[in-house]
């Protein structure tokens, strides 16, 4: 459901069902995935993207031994967009209010945007 159900696409036409004429394009066990899907969906933790279940026995007590641990990873965009956050916006909390930095694909010849200023 994680592919299908942001795209839309119905489980059974995923799975290979043929759609015949006079079908639906989505049975009801589709439509009830789909909804049990989002609600799956929406409940993971908007902090660290897991459900609390994963850090839980089966009667609902968190597990002694946790299933995962902390690591560090390295992004070499993550560290290029922070180095530009540090550059081009201002520094001033309120004058960074609103802006954020976005990747954009560009040519080799491509020269960096100015940095922001308050009130440009």
């Amino acid at each position: 459901m994680n592919y299908v159900g942001p795209r839309g696409i119905p489980h059974s036409i995923f799975m290979g069902r043929v759609r015949e004429p006079g079908e639906p394009e989505w049975l009801p066990e589709d439509r009830a995935k789909a909804l049990e899907w989002l609600v799956f969906d929406q409940t993971r933790c908007s902090g660290c993207g897991r459900h609390h279940h994963e850090w839980q026995d089966d009667n609902g007590k968190e597990l002694r031994d946790l299933p995962f641990a902390p690591t560090p990873v390295y992004c070499a965009t993550c560290h290029m967009l922070e180095d530009a956050r540090v550059e081009m916006l201002p520094s001033e909390p309120e004058a960074k209010r609103g802006w954020t930095i976005a990747l954009e694909r560009v040519g080799l010849d491509h020269e960096p945007p100015a940095p922001l200023h308050p009130g440009a």
